[in-house]
């Protein structure tokens, strides 16, 4: 295996991350290595690996969750640039516990990497010219409940981002911004 590490995931290596941290890559990419190679990809290539904690507690050591519980103090946020987006997230240092319950990894395979839409020509020649079989695109640190989908992202897709939303009744949509408005009352992106 040959894995290329993605901008989106090297960029939570290091102290600038927003949300998921990695302040040791080491541990995690040598349980990823033996992960993937156990792994059955699902057709489409892109593969949502989860890691066991309890297999790997080194992983928790150096992996830091994405989301903490929500603060009332103002000075306890700050504004960080994200994925093209300006946004407000938590300081690290104001989160009690970034220990995380869980850790996935996205992997795509070389045919899934190479087929997506937001991949570049030039990193497509790049991939196939360094030999890569695998793309490392993002860790997710999770940390209490299962998040729902971000309120962002759910005004993009209600306004055409996903063809699904198209399909969806009202009520489905109002239980959906339900659980995010919940779920975003008490838990915050760090960064």
């Amino acid at each position: 295996m040959n894995l290329f590490i993605h901008p989106l995931a090297s960029a939570q290596f290091g102290n600038a991350a927003v949300g998921t941290r990695i302040a040791e890559p080491g541990p995690l990419a040598g349980a990823l290595g033996a992960a993937v190679a156990d792994y059955v990809f699902p057709d489409n290539g892109q593969g949502f690996i989860t890691l066991d904690l309890e297999v790997h507690p080194s992983i928790a050591e150096y992996v830091q969750a994405g989301v903490a519980p929500v603060s009332d103090i103002p000075a306890d946020y700050v504004v960080r640039s994200h994925r093209g987006e300006i946004i407000t997230v938590l300081r690290r240092e104001a989160a009690a516990d970034l220990t995380p319950d869980g850790v996935a990894v996205i992997v795509y395979t070389r045919e899934a990497f190479l087929a997506d839409p937001d991949t570049s020509d030039e990193e497509k020649a790049a991939f196939v010219e360094a030999g890569h079989t695998h793309c490392w695109v993002t860790t997710l640190a999770f940390k209490g409940p299962p998040p729902p989908l971000g309120s962002r992202r759910f005004v993009r897709n209600l306004a055409g981002g996903n063809a699904a939303y198209a399909d969806k009744t009202g009520d489905e949509l109002r239980t959906e911004a339900a659980a995010i408005a919940e779920y975003e009352a008490q838990w915050c992106v760090v960064g």
